[in-house]
């Protein structure tokens, strides 16, 4: 399959967002994940913090809000953000214990990572393509980014991530039915 070149990368959104966010020591980011407004791919970056005891996996829910349109890489939006915000039934600013990533090892789970980034603009494309009949090469793309999400996702910006991208989740299981 050959790369669509027309929108930015997940790593470019990610820096867009990251440096028009202005974050905090210890900030990181979210899983960058598409939507379609107005004909156009617009990626939301949550940004959020983790704990900074050793051997604990607590995070905070997502503060900060980066929406990047894909093709050209223009801020939508920054914004600060609550748990209400996306409808997830979480007090801000209270910690979460837990990742829910204990079924995959730190290798596995940045060789993920990497693969999600590099192929996430191929799947964005495809998404706003909006067929779901797709040949089969295109449709194997789609599995592994699904794999891939479904292997380094904290189990904590999940419901962030279907408030955001439900559309896209939807249209994921369309291609993989």
């Amino acid at each position: 399959m050959e790369e669509h070149d027309n929108l930015k990368s997940a790593t470019e959104i990610i820096d867009i967002a990251t440096k028009a966010h202005n974050g905090t020591r210890g900030e990181t980011t979210a899983l960058p994940l598409p939507t379609i407004e107005n004909g156009s791919v617009v990626v939301s970056v949550l940004f959020y913090t983790e704990g900074l005891q050793p051997d604990t996996e607590t995070l905070f829910p997502p503060h900060g809000r980066a929406n990047i349109e894909a093709e050209r890489g223009n801020i939508i939006e920054v914004d600060k953000c609550v748990p209400s915000d996306f409808n997830v039934p979480h007090e801000a600013g209270v910690p979460i214990d837990g990742f829910g990533l204990d079924h995959v090892t730190a290798d596995e789970f940045w060789e993920r990572m990497d693969r999600f980034q590099d192929i996430s603009a191929d799947v964005w494309q495809l998404y706003a393509e909006g067929n779901t009949q797709l040949e089969p090469e295109a449709q194997d793309l789609v599995r592994e980014y699904f794999t891939c999400y479904q292997r380094i996702a904290k189990a904590p910006l999940i419901p962030y991530y279907e408030a955001i991208a439900g559309d896209f989740f939807r249209w994921i299981e369309k291609v993989l039915a």
